[in-house]
């Protein structure tokens, strides 16, 4: 009926109204509970994202699904920030680092373009950072190593470290030697090349110089007059110049890298079952202990005169060696650099002159044998002479006679005092020669003379006279014997120059 159907219209629209009033409850409390909720973390994530600020927090908290979410949020941000803080402290280590690098660091793309450069790498070409970051790097290096840099690029590409040397150029123009060490490296996610630039200038110089020192050593060591030898400090023979090869009679290459006896052909080097310096001859060798004594003692030891055995074509050879041994480092190692000079004329020449001198001598020891014979048989006739002579002066003679008699005796006198004189000369030679200091008269000294050596001064066609100053002593002190050599050589002397 019609009061039926009214009935359940308003039936139904009293359900439908309940279920509106409910919904709208029910979503009330899902936006006060949740979906404000939900809106705070997500207002919260957006600000993180937005200042990249890792200390955000959000407000949603509590033991219910979105409180959990919350609070593992806020542990994942606190968790982010400390990865944040030790990045930005690895960055600013790395950029400390970089700039404090003293050699030249370059960051650039695979095509060249720089990217970023240390303070090291600007000051070495004259730029600043800005004016490098604007130009190609062909700029800055010289035209000569740009097939370099091109090897260098394609090497980078590959993967591949690269090492070089090439030439650069300065903003002011100078052309500067430097190293360069290049790797790929991976830079903001994406492929550059680390390339470290050292500048090398003045250690190419230095090894330049050096190499000049060791030219110019090389050139004296084997222009040397002496045999030259370069022994390091195992014994083994590292150079030697063309006069000591020539002296053992062997080619650089049987000399070079072998122990001193091996090289130089010592007789005693075959013999050693376990090679040269192992034998028991070898503690005996000199030139081994010349050696080894230097590099122990890190003295020089100059001037030994050694007899070596060799051999040489076969034969035994003997010659003498005078070594000179001088410590030295070479190439950072410890070495001894040995002169060996032959000296074999030498001592056969020395060796001749001590013969020569002996035969001198016995020779000598005979004249002095013979004189001293000679001088005694001399005086005997002498003696008999001047005693006839002192007899016929006590006979009636004329006075003109007598005096030709004092002559024959003062002469007589004289030849015996001559006698003495060779008698002496043996002495002198035989260096036993006595100075006997007496008191003699001077008159008589000078007359003695006078009258030995005037009928040589009659010869001769001179007049000869001693004639005594005024105020001389009638006594003096001295060797008569001595006094009066000297003055008949004078006057005879005299006498054979006079004209």
């Amino acid at each position: 009926t019609a009061k039926g159907r009214t009935a359940t219209r308003f039936a139904f629209l009293s359900t439908l109204l309940s279920g509106a009033i409910i919904i709208f409850v029910i979503y009330w409390v899902m936006k006060k509970t949740v979906l404000a909720r939900l809106a705070s973390i997500s207002e919260s994530i957006d600000e993180v994202i937005e200042k990249q600020d890792f200390s955000v927090r959000t407000s949603v908290c509590g033991s219910d699904e979105l409180g959990r979410l919350g609070d593992n949020l806020n542990n994942m941000l606190k968790h982010v920030g400390r990865i944040e803080e030790a990045l930005q402290a690895s960055e600013e280590e790395y950029r400390g680092i970089f700039e404090a690098m003293t050699d030249g660091l370059r960051i650039g793309t695979m095509d060249g373009q720089v990217v970023k450069i240390n303070q090291a790498f600007a000051q070495m070409h004259g730029y600043s950072p800005e004016e490098l970051a604007a130009l190609s790097p062909k700029h800055w290096i010289d035209s000569e190593s740009h097939n370099i840099f091109e090897q260098f690029i394609e090497t980078i590409k590959a993967g591949k470290a690269f090492k070089c040397e090439g030439r650069d150029i300065r903003k002011d123009g100078s052309v500067f030697d430097v190293e360069v060490h290049g790797v790929p490296w991976n830079y903001q996610g994406k492929l550059h090349t680390l390339t470290i630039v050292r500048d090398i200038t003045e250690r190419k110089q230095l090894y330049e110089t050096l190499d000049r020192k060791q030219k110019n050593i090389e050139a004296i060591f084997d222009a040397a007059p002496l045999g030259m030898m370069l022994v390091d400090d195992q014994g083994f023979i590292k150079r030697v110049n063309d006069v000591l090869a020539k002296l053992v009679h062997r080619n650089f290459s049987e000399i070079i890298n072998r122990q001193p006896g091996e090289g130089l052909a010592c007789i005693h080097a075959s013999d050693q079952a376990d090679g040269c310096g192992n034998g028991p001859s070898c503690s005996k060798c000199p030139i081994r202990n010349i050696f080894e004594g230097v590099l122990s003692s890190w003295q020089a030891n100059r001037g030994i005169e050694i007899q070596a055995a060799l051999l040489i074509d076969g034969k035994e050879v003997n010659p003498w060696l005078e070594i000179s041994a001088e410590p030295a480092y070479i190439d950072g190692s410890r070495h001894v650099v040995l002169a060996i000079q032959d000296i074999t004329k030498r001592k056969h020449t020395e060796q001749a002159l001590r013969e020569a001198m002996a035969q001198a001598r016995m020779a000598n020891t005979a004249k002095s044998q013979f004189l001293a014979t000679m001088s005694h048989e001399i005086r005997t006739p002498m003696n008999a002479i001047i005693g006839f002579t002192n007899l016929l002066t006590e006979s009636e003679l004329t006075d003109e006679h007598k005096e030709y008699l004092n002559h024959i005796a003062d002469s007589g006198q004289n030849l015996l005092r001559l006698i003495d004189d060779i008698l002496d000369l043996s002495k002198i030679e035989a260096k036993k020669v006595e100075v006997k200091i007496t008191e003699c008269s001077l008159g008589q000294l000078l007359n003695s003379v006078e009258s030995l050596m005037m009928p040589k001064a009659k010869i001769e066609g001179l007049d000869f006279k001693i004639i005594e100053e005024s105020g001389l002593p009638a006594q003096i002190r001295t060797d008569v014997i001595r006094v009066r050599q000297c003055l008949i050589n004078l006057v005879g002397n005299a006498i054979k120059f006079t004209r």
